[in-house]
Formats: C-alpha cells, sequence, structure tokens
C-alpha cells in the first residue's frame, strides 16, 4: 500500500512538471510582441546620381538603416557576368552610421559545391564589397545576398551561404527568403546558417489578361508567410513593397513583358499598357497590425526601394513615411491662381497630401468682378467652356482622357492653363471630383 502511493505520488509529480513543460511551450508558440518596428530601405539604384544622393541625405528623417546594392552577378551560357555599383559607403555612413550591402545574384541552373569556381568567385565578390566600405572607413553592419533559389535547389545553396559566412566573419551574413521556401524541410537548415533573413513578401504573378487582377503584395498571404516564418525562431525583418510595374500587353490580351523603373523600354505599336503599383493603404494595414500584434522574431521592416525623386513608378518619400507609421495615405488636391504680369494669371494644381493623386476631373475658374477675355489650357488639360454673366466670368479646364492615367506626387505642383482678365481683379479655382 505504502509502495502504490509513492509510485502515485511519482505520477502526479511527473505530470505536473509535463504540464509546466507543455504550458511553457505554448506560451512561448502563441507568444506576441507589440511596438514601433525599425524601419530600413534598400538602395537598388544603379546610378548614384544627384536625386539618389539627396534621397539618402533625407532619408535619415524616417529610415534606421541603408542597404545598397553593391554587386550584381547574371549567369548566360553558364558565365558570370558582372555588374559593380559605385556606392558612396562614406554617404551611407554619414546619414545613419551603418549600412549594409546587397549581392544580387540571377537565376542559376549550374551545380552548387564549396570548392567550385562559381563559389569561389561569390565569396570573392562578397569579400570585395566589404573591403570596398572598409577603405571608404565604413564596417558594414551586414552583407545581404539577394538569390530567389528554386526550392527544390535550396541544399545546394546552403553550401554558398556556408562559403561566403566563413569568408566574412564576423559581418553577418542575412539572404532573402521566399514564402514558398518554408513549406520545404531544407529552408530550416539553410535559414539558420545565416545570421538572419528577409521574407520577401511582394512579388508581380504573370496575369490572365490586361483585366485580370494584378498585385505586388497580397496582405493575407503576407500574414500567413510571417507566421510561419516567425516560427522558424530565428531573426528576421519582412520586405514591402514601394515600387511599380508597367505590364504590356498585346491586342489578344497577352502579356509582353513588364519594365520597372529605369530607362522607357520601347513596346511596338499597338501595345496596351497597365500601371501596377503597391497600394500604400493595405501594406499600412499590414504595418499597423505588426505593431500591436506579431511574432516575437520579426524585428524589422525594409522596404524595396528607397524612393527617389526622378522615380516614376515608386512612392514618393511622403507616402513611405506616412505608411511606417501605419497610417493610410491619402491625396489631397488643391487648385490655385497666381498673378504672373498684369491681369494674366497662371491656374495650377497642388497635391498636398501624402500619397500620389490622379488628375482632377476638372477645375473651375471664376472671376466676380471681371471678364475673362482669353484663357488657354495646357499640360494635359483642354479647355471646355466659359461662360459671362450678370456675378463674373469663369472658364473650365477639364482633364483629357490620356491624362487621366497620369498623377500627381505629394507636393508636385502641375501648371494646368491661364486665363487673362479684363481688369487687375481676383480670380477663384476649385477643383472637381477625379473622373472616373
Amino acid at each position: 500500500m505504502r509502495r502504490s502511493r509513492l509510485w502515485m505520488a511519482c505520477v502526479c509529480v511527473a505530470l505536473s512538471s509535463s504540464a509546466v513543460v507543455l504550458s511553457q511551450y505554448f506560451r512561448h508558440a502563441n507568444a506576441r510582441l507589440r511596438g514601433t518596428l525599425p524601419n530600413d530601405a534598400y538602395v537598388w539604384q544603379r546610378n548614384w546620381n544627384a536625386s539618389t544622393r539627396d534621397a539618402i541625405g533625407k532619408s535619415q528623417l524616417h529610415l534606421h538603416s541603408l542597404v545598397a546594392l553593391g554587386t550584381e552577378v547574371s549567369f548566360q551560357n553558364g558565365k558570370p557576368i558582372i555588374v559593380s555599383v559605385p556606392v558612396d559607403w562614406a554617404l551611407l555612413q554619414t546619414a545613419h552610421g551603418s549600412a549594409g550591402a546587397a549581392l544580387r545574384i540571377g537565376p542559376y541552373t549550374g551545380s552548387f559545391a564549396a570548392d567550385d569556381a562559381t563559389c569561389r568567385l561569390l565569396c570573392d565578390m562578397a569579400e570585395s564589397q566589404i573591403s570596398n566600405a572598409r577603405r571608404a572607413g565604413v564596417t558594414l553592419a551586414e552583407l545581404q545576398i539577394d538569390f530567389d533559389c528554386a526550392t527544390s535547389k535550396l541544399h545546394g545553396y546552403q553550401i554558398w551561404v556556408e562559403s561566403i559566412r566563413r569568408r566574412i566573419a564576423p559581418v553577418k551574413l542575412t539572404v532573402t527568403a521566399l514564402p514558398t521556401w518554408l513549406a520545404d524541410p531544407a529552408a530550416v537548415p539553410l535559414l539558420r546558417a545565416t545570421d538572419g533573413f528577409v521574407l520577401q513578401v511582394h512579388s508581380l504573378e504573370k496575369p490572365a489578361g490586361i483585366d485580370a487582377p494584378m498585385t505586388l503584395c497580397d496582405p493575407v498571404a503576407a500574414n500567413a508567410a510571417v507566421e510561419k516564418a516567425g516560427a522558424i525562431g530565428l531573426p528576421f525583418r519582412v520586405a514591402l513593397p514601394t515600387y511599380g510595374y508597367l505590364a504590356a500587353f498585346s491586342d489578344a490580351g497577352e502579356l509582353l513583358g513588364i519594365s520597372a523603373e529605369g530607362p522607357s523600354r520601347t513596346w511596338p505599336a499597338g501595345v496596351r499598357l497597365k500601371v501596377v503599383r503597391s497600394d500604400p493603404v493595405v501594406i499600412a494595414g499590414l504595418v499597423r497590425e505588426w505593431t500591436v500584434h506579431r511574432p516575437p522574431h520579426l524585428v524589422g521592416l525594409i522596404w524595396y526601394r528607397l524612393p527617389c525623386d526622378e522615380d516614376h513608378l515608386n512612392w514618393r518619400a511622403e507616402t513611405l513615411a506616412c505608411v511606417m507609421r501605419g497610417e493610410a495615405p491619402s491625396p489631397h488636391l488643391v487648385a490655385e491662381v497666381r498673378r504672373s504680369e498684369e491681369r494674366l494669371d497662371e491656374v495650377t494644381v497642388r497635391n498636398d497630401g501624402t500619397s500620389d493623386a490622379p488628375f482632377p476631373g476638372s477645375v473651375r475658374v471664376r472671376c466676380e468682378a471681371a471678364e475673362i477675355i482669353a484663357s488657354d489650357a495646357l499640360g494635359g488639360f483642354e479647355q471646355t467652356g466659359s461662360t459671362v454673366g450678370s456675378t463674373g466670368s469663369e472658364v473650365t479646364f477639364r482633364a483629357t482622357p490620356g491624362a487621366c492615367a497620369d498623377v500627381i506626387s505629394p507636393g508636385q505642383t502641375r501648371s494646368i492653363g491661364w486665363v487673362r482678365l479684363s481688369a487687375d481683379k481676383e480670380v477663384h479655382a476649385d477643383v472637381a471630383p477625379s473622373l472616373p
């Protein structure tokens, strides 16, 4: 009897210990964090011109750090083609106190080995970037490998990662990771061979046609990928898109190609073009959610890419700053009249909001104390009518169909027309809603 009671006591202690262990496990598995996440951005520009440098200087107001594309390698017929970007490491250091470098690897169909020519080349390229930064007096915070490896080749990619990490130590090595990797058992040992990873939740799937939905970041899929990444137990950041694409379709609706930021691409006659942009309202929603409720290993956000004034498809800096706060940006168009000479007024439209604004449907210009004796439209607008009455006169400038596809960026002013008056009197202008 005494032995039975002793046995029962041991069982109770064991069950109690197991309960504590299981409780701690599930508490850790379901742990969530809240609070503002640090924000980094990629400098993916290959031309470090005045616009790029100005954007880097201003980025210190909103961003924690920058990761600059330093070297890109592509493979043609098995032979590497290397492009080196003239990064100003000292400028990055001055703006943020630290910086990271990115090594971009294009599609690769060869084999993977630690002692072959390709692996040695990648190790040399990685080490060269660190040396270039060091000569400028900069110690890199990280070297990031950007390689969209096929899921079936993750075992081979791990060989590269381990070799490069050994070569560049003690500089931290991070890699970009695709959501499709996370379902494969080979992803975990690969990612554990790094000092952290960046989960890319943005991409452009091939559309079925010009009228098919096209998105760069599905919030449901992004959230699911973040939860899977958090379960790995390694620190990671999430890469979010600021960019856009121009997609070209044939008359039959077949996708002919896409072009991103950079030199304008020449398309054949008859091509139908569609602009696909990152949705700042949707992405601001993700930021808000992760600010109040996220996996504990999600340690930051990194934006692709740093906005520059000369970009055409990218967000403006004002939009990015707003989204980083988790706020949904919005446009705010105002019409202004500026006296350029006696009895001659220039009519402009300015965007005082935080996101790109479509052209207004029309702008009504009126003068209550004088007659508008001459007027003309400019910059994608046309004059649709004018009236003269007992209470003054007015003219309407209406956006042309082609101009309706254009946008006015935050802080940007567009001249849309002018009016000449019979007397030197005050003129007013009002913005009408955008065209559908």
